[in-house]
């Protein structure tokens, strides 16, 4: 089986190109390939498939291979995929996903190689139930206890739920702990992303994602 490996910003992924729609992945197969000690290792694989609502179909999956919904870094990768193998040419590409239907514009350099790509993510989610998550109050300042650990964590889906915790010093974060303990809280029916962000400046913040 052929593949690429790609990452954006430092989220890797594993690209399958399926244009006919012929693979299935299972689980296993996701979380073998994804594992960094035994496989390929990445935070995701993405099968490409044509599809006739848009130009492509990115079906996305996590590194423990349940499905998702959608990922800005991945359809950038996949966007500069298609591209640069030649399979889609132009200035705006849709990708077709499991929350509808994203643009993505690129940039090309003088040889036609994509080397910058931009997504519209659409207007962020805030409403509890639909990012989703239980209870009541403002997702923006949602109070947590993680691993014993009390956290405010401001909280949005972007077609797939996130909880982003603000820290004084990324580097002392046990983030291997609290990553999986915020994923997987009950707050979060359906899980989420766990990002911990350090503000450094007016114009640069320092990021880790579970």
């Amino acid at each position: 089986m052929q593949f690429v490996k790609a990452h954006g910003a430092g989220n890797d992924f594993v690209l399958l190109e399926d244009l006919d729609d012929a693979l299935r992945p299972n689980p296993a197969f996701v979380a073998a390939v994804c594992d960094r000690h035994f496989g390929v290792g990445a935070d995701g694989l993405i099968r490409i498939v044509r599809t006739r609502d848009a130009d492509f179909f990115m079906d996305y999956y996590n590194a423990d291979g349940e499905v998702a919904e959608m990922c800005g870094n991945g359809i950038r990768c996949l966007a500069k995929h298609v591209a640069d193998r030649g399979l889609w040419s132009g200035d705006e590409l849709r990708v077709d996903t499991r929350d509808g239907v994203k643009r993505i514009t690129v940039e090309r350099d003088g040889s036609g190689s994509v080397v910058r790509a931009r997504v519209d993510m659409g207007a962020p989610i805030l409403e509890r139930g639909q990012i989703p998550m239980t209870g009541t109050g403002d997702p923006l300042h949602e109070q947590l206890v993680v691993a014993a650990t009390p956290l405010e964590a401001a909280c949005v889906s972007m077609g797939n739920p996130h909880a982003v915790v603000f820290v004084e010093d990324l580097a002392v974060v046990p983030f291997e702990t609290l990553g999986p303990a915020l994923e997987t809280n009950e707050t979060f029916p359906a899980k989420t992303n766990a990002e911990f962000a350090q503000v450094l400046n007016d114009h640069e913040v320092r990021m880790r994602v579970w």
